[in-house]
């Protein structure tokens, strides 16, 4: 486990839905486990912080969250970049070509 040793801070506990939003301060060491400041980290904060970063730009982390109900995980995930710039430009790209194409019409 690389983050927030124990539980997540204010996670929701025995309910079937909902959702969860946190921010976890990579500044401090007890952000992370003393297994992964030292096997993955060197034993530093900095070591331990890119380790992880180094880990999701890879697509090796994941999120393995697990209950009383499932202690071995119950829900797990690997986070994704979400190219939303692209989409902007593309979005914008497809706009564009539709004034183009309205005002084009206009003309005639």
């Amino acid at each position: 486990m690389a983050v927030t040793p124990g539980t997540l801070p204010g996670f929701p506990a025995g309910v079937s839905a909902g959702s969860y939003s946190a921010v976890i301060d990579l500044d401090l060491a007890s952000s992370f486990t003393a297994a992964f400041l030292n096997n993955f980290g060197g034993g530093t904060l900095a070591g331990a912080r890119s380790a992880l970063f180094a880990g999701l730009d890879a697509g090796t982390a994941y999120f393995n969250i697990h209950t009383t109900q499932f202690p071995g995980g119950e829900i797990r995930a690997f986070p994704e970049r979400v190219p939303e710039p692209a989409s902007l430009l593309l979005a914008a790209m497809g706009m564009g070509a539709l004034l183009l194409t309205r005002r084009g019409r206009r003309g005639i």
